[in-house]
């Protein structure tokens, strides 16, 4: 049996799904098609944030675009520690292309106004 944590909401349903496939603790019917798409590619969209300069902010949230495997998360996170980026930054720009290698791109989630 497998189990997932939901997070399509704030509910975090602990959802399993058993070697036949029936998927059981969902609490609606979003976290069942959560655990199916997990069960295919086992990985989730990566968030996280990178180091601005001349911003609003000293930081910037991104995201992956696709999933990247959960075996992958750590070099993610690895990943961002030396990139700095350059305000202005708006939502959807792509701050580090083919992620990881993944073939996917990370994107910022945020606008950021340079000062």
């Amino acid at each position: 049996m497998k189990e997932f944590i939901c997070s399509v909401c704030p509910e975090g349903c602990r959802v399993f799904v058993d070697e036949a496939g029936n998927i059981s603790g969902n609490g609606c019917p979003n976290g069942a098609a959560l655990a199916k798409k997990d069960l295919a590619i086992f990985g989730r969209v990566f968030s996280g944030s990178v180091a601005v300069l001349g911003g609003g902010k000293d930081n910037c949230a991104v995201e992956s675009t696709d999933k990247i495997p959960r075996s992958r998360v750590y070099a993610a996170m690895e990943a961002l520690r030396p990139v700095t980026i350059f305000a202005p930054v708006k939502a959807g720009d792509v701050i580090i292309s083919d992620f990881l290698g993944l073939g996917i791109n990370l994107i910022a989630a945020e606008d950021i106004a340079e000062i």
